[in-house]
């Protein structure tokens, strides 16, 4: 493949491919529900928790009926909060999230423009301690996850790569990979070519 930089990916000094992507904070919803997924996998396994207490101590029927509405309210309450809370994270963010990808033949790097890392750390340390005020060590644990600003998949790591060619995504070991539709197949097949142990499969 020759690797000649398209318009928007700069091939700079130092042999490394870089780019800008923005992604609309309100038009792409997919944050907003991975976290609602969370949440909700979370208060499932309470649920189950619950019910087993409650069959092991001989509870009636009524008692595990209260217990599922309890967790069931519990559900939309964290998908309120998570709601609310996303959308003002959006409106403090501008409503992109812009990030600056650095890529060569030995692996890529995610990284939050630096004008939004800060914006974003202040979010992230005010969640913390609003976790911590209330006790809820879920509250401080995605206030300490979203801290990180920058992420980095070293290639020969990667086992499988993951397309979504319609929201621009490369999925990569816990990372995601963006570019534009112009930039797509160049950053794709740079990235399949210097995977030799990862497995394709697009998603549509």
């Amino acid at each position: 493949m020759n690797y000649e930089p398209t318009k928007d990916v700069f091939l700079c000094g130092d042999g490394k491919y870089r780019w800008v992507y923005e992604r609309s904070l309100y038009k792409d919803l997919s944050i907003l529900f991975l976290i609602i997924k969370i949440f909700g996998a979370i208060i499932f396994i309470m649920w189950i928790i619950f019910m087993l207490i409650l069959v092991s101590a001989g509870e009636g029927f009524d008692d595990i009926v209260e217990a599922t509405k309890f967790n069931f309210l519990m559900f939309l309450l964290m998908c309120g909060l998570s709601v609310a809370g996303y959308f003002l994270y959006a409106a403090i963010m501008g409503g992109a999230y812009c990030v600056v990808f650095t890529m060569d033949e030995v692996g890529v790097l995610h990284e939050q423009h630096e004008r939004q890392a800060k914006k974003a750390q202040l979010v992230s340390e005010i969640t913390m301690l609003v976790g911590i005020l209330s006790k809820n060590p879920t509250t401080v644990g995605i206030g300490m996850n979203s801290m990180r600003s920058s992420m980095y998949t070293k290639f020969s790591k990667v086992r499988e790569i993951k397309v979504e060619r319609k929201k621009n995504i490369i999925h990569l070991a816990g990372n995601e990979v963006y570019a534009r539709d112009e930039d797509f197949d160049f950053v794709l097949e740079f990235i399949r070519e210097h995977c030799p142990k990862a497995k394709n499969s697009d998603v549509l």
